[in-house]
């Protein structure tokens, strides 16, 4: 596997001291008896343990088939790091990891992008022979914007089922609409009583110390950038366009980010850029796909942007 694959979903491998509840457990034989594929969308605020009942459900799932699971929360993902949405396959006791790039952190930010991606990784699990595959979605599911934002992505996905975890009835108004439409079986479950509530300062620290943990062995590289949209640029214009420590990812002609970069400025030589990266090998033609954030060596958020680009590496 690539470097990527080397930031397991530890979260996800702890699924042995999960507490359960009663309706989890009722929730997970209702999806073991269905014979065809089944995407499974979980949705929730934040702080309603949406991912530990996706370890569950795969726990108990993986018993009968393959179980894949998607991260779909840029800011809080367990697949790869931040500014990633992950897909994990756990098949006949084999793990294998997709990622697409999205170099934000909110996926309020990057909409559209988010949507293409879910919607590829999940077709893939499907490809690769899931025959469940659970969806983590983000935090961002009250007020009117989140619910937009949910609708969009279950209208994309169209799944077959869809578990709302809610504190009193504060997702009704999004699953209103879905009762009425008829497109999915709705399974609403209350918040779990030992789910821990963590504010906006403890999520950051989160995505810092898995950046720090990320690019902890990296070291600098440098990197031949031939194009940018078509056009030739040299150091000067790298150094133009792409500000220093900036966060990117070497992509590969499938979309999969192989690996992720800081970039630090202009190359020693005419089209080269530095950039601070892990050890990886690199395995044909990527393109280097430069996102809005921008990281210190420690893993701080130093300020976003809101353009992106793509250049091709050679």
């Amino acid at each position: 596997m690539d470097r990527i694959g080397c930031t397991p979903e530890r979260a996800m491998r702890r699924s042995a001291c999960i507490r359960t509840e009663p309706s989890w457990r009722a929730l997970a034989a209702s999806l073991r008896d269905r014979q065809a594929f089944r995407c499974v969308y979980v949705v929730g605020a934040v702080d309603t343990g949406k991912t530990t009942l996706c370890r569950y459900l795969r726990r108990v799932l993986s018993r009968y088939g393959p179980v894949a699971y998607l991260s779909a929360d840029p800011g809080q993902s367990t697949v790869g790091p931040p500014a990633t949405v992950g897909l994990s396959l756990c098949a006949k006791r084999h793990h294998t990891r997709w990622l697409r790039f999205l170099g934000v952190t909110s996926p309020a930010r990057c909409t559209p992008r988010m949507l293409n991606a879910v919607r590829e990784l999940a077709r893939l699990a499907r490809r690769r022979g899931a025959r469940w595959l659970l969806v983590d979605s983000c935090g961002f599911a009250i007020g009117k914007k989140g619910r937009a934002y949910q609708r969009r992505m279950i209208a994309r996905l169209r799944p077959h089922e869809v578990v709302a975890i809610q504190r009193k009835d504060e997702l009704e108004p999004l699953l209103r609409n879905l009762s009425e439409a008829r497109r999915a079986r709705l399974h609403r479950l209350t918040v779990a009583r030992y789910v821990a509530v963590r504010n906006r300062v403890m999520r950051r620290r989160y995505r810092e110390e898995r950046f720090r943990a990320y690019f902890r062995s990296a070291h600098e590289v440098v990197l031949r950038v031939n194009r940018l949209r078509g056009v030739p640029l040299d150091a000067e214009e790298v150094s133009k366009r792409h500000s220093n420590d900036r966060l990117a990812a070497l992509v590969d002609r499938q979309g999969n980010a192989r690996i992720l970069v800081l970039l630090l400025g202009p190359g020693p030589t005419p089209n080269t850029v530095r950039c601070l990266a892990p050890r990886f090998r690199p395995r044909g033609p990527m393109s280097l796909v430069c996102g809005c954030l921008r990281l210190d060596r420690a893993g701080h958020e130093i300020h976003t942007e809101t353009s992106a680009a793509t250049t091709r590496n050679g």
